[in-house]
């Protein structure tokens, strides 16, 4: 089973000294949805687990670029990976955080389905540090056999897809606060970490 989401991301680059300002992004889409039937449906959202400093945003597929680095040689050879018919299977470090919900009408039931961090046994300080994926919890969410195969991202000239407000439409009521109905968030519940932000982005038509 597979799922995707076609997302406009549009980016707006100018001269600076400064690594960190050569480049802005913003984003129009949704999160991928992945409907695996009687079993549920899996969401990939667009953030990500991991934000380090070496990255200008967790947003999955930006990071793949190094901050700063879209007017790069190594930015512009990364973008050329990724146009269209050529599509890029991202390592656990860019994966977008991936939830499901116990109960899709009940927006306070989201719970992770697997954790990204440092592979065990490196330092902080260590240069390229590898990310392992701990606590898969597919099979307990989905079932015996449901296990995740790989992420990609690729270009398209598709439209945006505006799927997702018709499979969760409590976003409606939360969009600007968290999932929990809250507008301070910190957890430690995941309802009051993740908001409607990280579902969907950009003005609707």
């Amino acid at each position: 089973m597979t799922g995707s989401a076609v997302r406009q991301v549009v980016i707006r680059s100018g001269l600076s000294p400064l690594p960190e300002s050569q480049a802005s992004v913003k984003v129009k889409g949704e999160a991928v949805v992945v409907d695996l039937g009687p079993r549920g449906v899996l969401f990939g959202l667009l953030s990500g687990y991991f934000l380090g400093a070496d990255h200008a945003s967790d947003l999955p597929g930006y990071v793949y670029f190094p901050k700063g680095g879209w007017l790069s040689a190594d930015g512009n050879r990364k973008m050329k990976e990724i146009e269209k018919g050529n599509p890029v299977e991202l390592p656990p470090k860019w994966y977008p955080k991936l939830v499901y919900f116990k109960d899709a009408s009940d927006p306070k039931t989201v719970e992770m389905l697997l954790e990204v961090k440092p592979c065990e046994g490196q330092t902080a300080a260590q240069k390229d540090r590898q990310y392992c994926i701990y606590n898969n919890r597919f099979e307990e969410a989905f079932g015996a056999g449901v296990r995740l195969k790989s992420v990609v991202i690729e270009m398209t000239e598709e439209p945006v897809t505006k799927a997702i407000d018709g499979l969760l439409p409590f976003l409606n009521t939360v969009r600007g606060g968290y999932l929990d109905g809250q507008f301070l968030g910190g957890g430690p519940k995941l309802s009051n970490i993740l908001h409607g932000g990280d579902f969907s982005k950009g003005e609707k038509e």
